[in-house]
């Protein structure tokens, strides 16, 4: 994600009034400064493309309300996935937030974790977005 496109990704959530808002591909990489794809007003979890299969594109980012009462949720962090958790508390309740990628270039392994996590986070109250490449 490239600065000027923050700005505007920080347009169109204040005008959507969205209190979460989940970027697949982002182009994150843990050579850019934490600040460079920080919107106001949001905390921004991020997970960037595994080093093993950098390239172009790739990574996740998960930004949540800052007004909202949230915390990181690692618990389905894998080594080789692309997904971002959080856990939102609303109304005395918990609720599992997700952005998740398989990539087209994932291996059918790496795609089975993914599922595999998406399944287990499917046991509790969750909303889960991201980008799920279809496979012959």
């Amino acid at each position: 994600m490239h600065i000027y496109q923050c700005s505007d990704l920080e347009t169109i959530a204040a005008e959507a009034e969205s209190a979460i808002v989940g970027i697949t591909e982002s182009w994150a990489s843990n050579k850019l400064l934490h600040g460079e794809f920080q919107l106001n007003g949001y905390t921004c979890y991020r997970k960037y493309r595994p080093a093993e299969t950098a390239s172009r594109g790739g990574g996740v980012l998960l930004y949540v309300k800052d007004s909202l009462d949230h915390r990181e949720f690692t618990q389905f962090d894998g080594e080789n996935t692309e997904s971002v958790c959080c856990l939102i508390n609303f109304r005395q309740s918990e609720t599992l937030i997700a952005t998740c990628y398989d990539s087209p270039s994932n291996n059918m392994e790496q795609s089975q974790i993914m599922y595999d996590i998406i399944s287990a986070a499917s046991n509790q109250q969750c909303l889960i977005m991201g980008d799920f490449k279809k496979r012959n």
